[in-house]
Parts: C-alpha cells; sequence; structure tokens
C-alpha cells in the first residue's frame, strides 16, 4: 500500500529523539560550566557568595557543592545518552541531525538560563564572574547567551519553511493571503 509523501501514517515520532538530545544538552551544559567556570577559570564556585573560600573549612564546603552540581549534571548527561541509546533499534522514530543538534542547543540554552535565574538571582548563590565590579552584568550576559543558545536551537529544529508546510492551504491563505493568490493563478 502507497501512502502520500505527507501521510500521518509515514512520519516518524521526533519526541524520543527531542528529549534525549534536550537533557543531553542540558547535562553537557552544566558540565561544561563547572569545568570552566568552577576549574579552569576559577571565577566561582556553587556556594562561592554566600560561604567564602579563603578558609579551609569555606573551601570544604564549596568543593562539596560543587560536586554535588557535576553530579546533577553528569545525572542528566547519562540519561540523555542512555534515551538516545534506547532509539537505536528503533524505527518508528526520525532520525535527524537537524532536530537533535536542535534540540541539543535549546537544552543547553535552556540549562544555562534557569541555572542562571536560580542560582545568580534568585538563591544569589554566586556570579559568573565573583572578582570583577560588574557582577550583575556578568550574569545577565550569561542569561543573554543561554537564551540566544535556545532560540538557535529552536530555529534549527523548526525552520521557517518546515513551519509553513504544516499548515493547511486555509491557514496559509490567512497567513499570506496576496502570495497565496499569486502562487494559485500561476
Amino acid at each position: 500500500m502507497n501512502f502520500p509523501e505527507n501521510s500521518l501514517l509515514r512520519q516518524k515520532r521526533t519526541g524520543p529523539l527531542i528529549t534525549a538530545a534536550l537533557l543531553l544538552g542540558m547535562g553537557l551544559a552544566g558540565v561544561i560550566d563547572g569545568i570552566l567556570f568552577n576549574q579552569l577559570l576559577q571565577w566561582h564556585q556553587v556556594l562561592s557568595a554566600k560561604v567564602s573560600a579563603d578558609t579551609l573549612d569555606g573551601k570544604s564546603i564549596n568543593h562539596f557543592w560543587d560536586g554535588v552540581y557535576q553530579g546533577f549534571s553528569w545525572l542528566l548527561t547519562a540519561t540523555g545518552i542512555f534515551l538516545l541509546w534506547c532509539l537505536v533499534g528503533r524505527n518508528d522514530v526520525a532520525r535527524s541531525n537537524r532536530i537533535f543538534f536542535g534540540s541539543f542547543l535549546v537544552g543547553y540554552g535552556i540549562f544555562i538560563f534557569l541555572e542562571g535565574i536560580t542560582n545568580h538571582f534568585l538563591l544569589s548563590l554566586h556570579h559568573v564572574n565573583e572578582a570583577s565590579a560588574y557582577k550583575n552584568w556578568w550574569d545577565i550576559g550569561f542569561l543573554g547567551l543561554g537564551v540566544l543558545i535556545a532560540i538557535t536551537g529552536w530555529i534549527t529544529i523548526f525552520p521557517k519553511n518546515i513551519v509553513e508546510e504544516r499548515r493547511s492551504p486555509r491557514q496559509l491563505r490567512r497567513i499570506y493571503p496576496v502570495q497565496y493568490i499569486k502562487s494559485k493563478s500561476n
């Protein structure tokens, strides 16, 4: 039995791939954040705005909570890898680099944004750059980066032409009435 190209019966599921890539992106965002800002640049630790790392006890407390943060990030990453691995033998799930990398970027951006809102503003646990005189500007820039990465991922998943293909002719007439009439008259 042959189905039309746009038939729902021929479309493959994208949800499982999106979920796996989102979790993988969120987990790796946490891992990279911890490695870059906590360990390499040493700009902050998870509790550095609350517990000074100038003493051995303060350093020990900060290291513990950095480990909890890294453990959580690792758990997100491992879950994303596991879900991705579960998709290997499934024929009902789409295999799309565009959907995978777009979803990865959305997850990465969401993690950066949520971590920034929670740790930098709501709980005031630390700032991106504790040593800077412009701490809040660093924090706002970090949030903006998260939003930019998430939007880039969203656009990668749903480029304009693909979204328009999913619209019915009636919807297209409402959105682009002049263009629709011109294309029909040709």
